[in-house]
């Protein structure tokens, strides 16, 4: 039986942005100071920006107006500088590393849509919907240095390990392409299903790409597992409903898939390539373009519909915030950046949570770092807990130098019913001896319950909007309006 067809509706392709769209733009470049990194860079779709997240703070340090339509993002994972891709304009907008200003527009015509940027910085690939093509980028001038074609809608693209080959997921041609980085010449295809949209690859080298599926939303998508050598068929994993993007531990053990239409994220184990969790991220939502923090310890999911951010604790696949950002945000690709090798230590995200409450008396007190730090600065004395009335607690720190994560067991149960202070120390340092900026406190209640409290409130629930205000995704992933496309 044939897929239902994934056409954009003439009449959802145009009149939704007008109403919406803003003309926010940054100024004075010069006197933009430096944020906290590593941030994090999200292309708002409906208001032409892109809102520059600290991921230490979890708030968005500043809004860039980049051009019309933003889409893709790329991400230098050693300078922190970040490629934006416009549709609606044909050009790539470049963001500084440090102060998420704009510093550069480079002109591509047609439909940029996809990016990466290649192992060692040196250049930039863009994905063009509107010409079939893709193109490398100079990142040093921002001259473009050639384009190849590919037919079939190019759309995810990722680089190998090597820095030797490029993926291209071709959304309407339902194939994966392999090109030579150099010569951009093409080095074998794989037919795969239902418009394949994102990539990753693994340190291993194996690639995983999504496949949206019927644009109607109404059944589970599949990623496929790629064997980089022979471009083969490893495994089909199902996940939800409109795979999307996708983003790839450091250690290659999992991949974590947004699913747009039903505002899940589902996390495969590549080593079996199941699915061992699914987490509902924006209910009776859309999601798009998800990323993980350099340790990996946190993802980072773009809740289109919810206009917002979701973070994901990896630790447990749990979420564990939401941050507001533009409107109808996408951030497809590789949106968040290095930690800053100068700056002081930074904690991103602690558990319990600040002032929560009903706190199982034996759970572990965790906080996890943007940076490596060195492990013998982590003691019972420079990460403790005591009691609202100070009380030591008896506890046996460890640290997971992997995730950046520090980890607090209290050697008994907690007291029930009793408030307690968590700090981190100043002599808490980084690995070359920098130290945290001041002492980091936060504050929980345990519950009356010894074990298995109640569940957290989610904190992305109350973000879904009615499906008639998404009317106009299709404008945001569409092409040309004379050719078919498969995406939303």
């Amino acid at each position: 039986m044939n897929a239902p067809s994934r056409s954009l509706p003439a009449a959802l392709l145009c009149p939704v942005l007008a109403p919406v769209v803003l003309a926010l733009l940054l100024l004075a470049l010069a006197a933009a100071p430096a944020l906290a990194a590593p941030l994090a860079y999200v292309s708002n779709s409906a208001d032409n920006t892109v809102s520059v997240l600290d991921t230490a703070s979890q708030t968005v340090a500043a809004t860039t107006g980049v051009g019309a339509l933003p889409y893709g993002v790329a991400v230098d994972r050693t300078t922190g500088t970040a490629y934006v891709t416009n549709q609606d304009d044909g050009t790539v907008s470049v963001l500084d590393g440090r102060t998420g200003a704009l510093t550069r527009t480079i002109a591509l015509g047609g439909r940029p849509f996809g990016a990466a940027v290649s192992p060692d910085g040196s250049r930039v690939y863009v994905t063009n919907m509107g010409d079939d093509s893709v193109a490398v980028i100079d990142s040093a001038t921002g001259a473009v240095l050639g384009r190849a074609g590919v037919a079939g809608g190019p759309a995810g693209v990722a680089v190998s390990p090597d820095g030797a080959t490029l993926y291209v997921a071709r959304n309407s041609g339902d194939s994966l392409t392999a090109l030579d980085a150099d010569s951009l010449g093409t080095l074998g295809s794989l037919a795969l299903p239902d418009g394949p949209l994102g990539v990753a690859v693994l340190p291993s080298g194996t690639v995983y790409v999504s496949s949206l599926g019927p644009i109607t939303g109404a059944d589970p998508t599949t990623v496929a597992a790629v064997d980089p050598s022979s471009l083969g068929l490893i495994a089909t994993v199902t996940v939800g409903i409109g795979a999307h993007d996708l983003a790839a531990s450091p250690d290659g053990a999992k991949v974590y898939v947004s699913n747009f239409f039903d505002g899940t994220v589902s996390v495969i184990d590549t080593a079996t390539n199941t699915v061992v969790t699914t987490i509902d991220v924006n209910p009776g939502g859309n999601v798009a373009g998800i990323d993980l923090t350099p340790s990996g310890a946190l993802a980072y999911v773009a809740n289109v519909s919810g206009n917002a951010v979701a973070i994901i604790d990896t630790a447990d696949d749990s979420l564990s915030g939401v941050i507001p950002v533009g409107g109808q945000p996408f951030a497809f690709g590789t949106f968040i950046g290095p930690a800053a090798s100068d700056d002081p230590p930074q904690v991103l995200l602690v558990k319990p949570a600040d002032g929560v409450a009903g706190v199982d008396v034996d759970r572990a007190v965790t906080a996890v770092f943007n940076k490596a730090l060195d492990p013998a600065s982590l003691t019972s004395d420079t990460f403790n807990l005591k009691t609202a009335e100070g009380a030591p607690v008896e506890a046996e720190v460890t640290y997971d130098a992997a995730a950046f994560r520090a980890k607090l067991k209290p050697k008994t149960h907690l007291q029930s019913l009793t408030g307690y202070v968590a700090t981190l120390g100043t002599a808490v340092t980084d690995a070359s001896g920098t130290p945290l900026a001041g002492p980091v406190t936060w504050t929980f209640t345990t519950s009356a319950r010894s074990s298995g409290g109640s569940c957290a409130a989610n904190p992305a629930a109350g973000f879904g909007l009615e499906w008639a205000l998404l009317a106009g995704i299709a404008v945001f992933l569409g092409r040309k309006r004379k050719k078919a496309g498969r995406v939303p």
